[in-house]
Formats: C-alpha cells, sequence, structure tokens
C-alpha cells in the first residue's frame, strides 16, 4: 500500500476550495471520542441528503491516526500513518493536532483535506485551497473595481450602461489602459460570480 511520502502527492486536483474537499477535523475527531481516547479503530464517514457519500477506516496510537481507504477511481487500497502532537493551552488541559503528512510538510494543523483527484489528505497550503468566501471576496472586489473606473473616466457605475467614452482632457494611450483594466475586472468578477452560482445550484 502506498504512503503519503512514497510518491509525488503535487497532482492536478479539481477542487479549488476547501469546503469542496473531503475534510479531517481534528475537533470533530476529538468530539466524537476518535482521538484522545487510547489505540482503537474504527470509521469515518461524510454523507449528503442522508447517503453515505465517502468512509476512511482508521485505527489509531497515541501518538498517531492511520487512515485506510480506498481510491473510488482506480480502486487502489492506501494506508498510511499521521502523527499527532499536543498542545497545553492556557486554560488547561490538551489539545491535539495534525501533522501533515504529506512529503516534506509536517505543518501543524487542525484540518486535513482530500480533494477531488488526491490520493491522500494534506493541509490547505500543500493543496493550494482556498475558502469560498475569499473567493467571493476576490470578484466582489473585481466588481468594485470596474465600477470606480467607469466613474473615473465619467460614466456610471452600472455594467448595464454602455462603456463611458474617452474624457476631453485625458490622453487616448491612458484612456485606452484604464479600458482594459476595466473589463480585466470586469471579466474577473463575472466569471467568479458564474462559478459563485453554480456552487449554490449544486
Amino acid at each position: 500500500m502506498g504512503g503519503s511520502g512514497s510518491t509525488r502527492w503535487r497532482m492536478h486536483c479539481k477542487a479549488a476550495t476547501a469546503e469542496a474537499c473531503l475534510c479531517l477535523d481534528l475537533f470533530r475527531l476529538t468530539r466524537h471520542g476518535v482521538i484522545g481516547r487510547g489505540p482503537q479503530c474504527g470509521s469515518w464517514q461524510w454523507s449528503r441528503g442522508g447517503q453515505i457519500t465517502n468512509r476512511v477506516g482508521y485505527s489509531t496510537d497515541y501518538d498517531s491516526l492511520t487512515l485506510s481507504y480506498t481510491l473510488k477511481e482506480t480502486g487502489e487500497a492506501i494506508e498510511y500513518p499521521i502523527r499527532l502532537t499536543t498542545t497545553e493551552p492556557n486554560f488547561g488541559g490538551r489539545r491535539f493536532w495534525f501533522r501533515c503528512p504529506l512529503a516534506h510538510c509536517g505543518r501543524r494543523v487542525a484540518r486535513l483535506y482530500a480533494p477531488t483527484g488526491g490520493r491522500y489528505f494534506g493541509c490547505r497550503k500543500c493543496y493550494g485551497l482556498t475558502y469560498e468566501s475569499c473567493a467571493e471576496r476576490r470578484w466582489d472586489r473585481a466588481l468594485s473595481k470596474t465600477q470606480k473606473l467607469r466613474i473615473r473616466l465619467g460614466g456610471s457605475a452600472s455594467l448595464i450602461e454602455p462603456f463611458p467614452d474617452k474624457p476631453k482632457s485625458m490622453w487616448w494611450r491612458t484612456y485606452f489602459w484604464l479600458r482594459k483594466r476595466a473589463e480585466q475586472a470586469e471579466l474577473q468578477s463575472s466569471t467568479g460570480l458564474l462559478a459563485h452560482l453554480r456552487r449554490d445550484a449544486l
């Protein structure tokens, strides 16, 4: 069975946001008694609409969590350990953390993600994931940018109205440069908004 350090893990994954991935949340695992109660084994599952969509088997030790599952795409059996570490909060007790199992990482994190197309669970930084709220802010900022440029050129902020003509006192090269920036920002905003609406429709 393959290990997370035995092959290249930087693959092309279909998911761009953390919300689109399977997530192992250490706080939830601890709350449900999977972590922090000594050696045990069992399974953890995800569901949608009352139907189980994914399942992973696990076994725990005092300082590690071993995952085992089968990839739906290839039928490959995967098994590998994830190291656990602890810190002592100021209010007492112990707080568990994952060490990212992907090669050359080892970051201390509370959540691990498995994107569509990914073989292993890894941290958000290793997979280059963002949050949906961040993506929304990007297209919202792009919309604000194109609106400000339209107003700067003496037009309306409404994207329904025609793009404003060149002001009399402005050089043509400056006008074309500002228009290009506005059009790029409008395209970025439209693309981001469309992706957001498609996610809501799923």
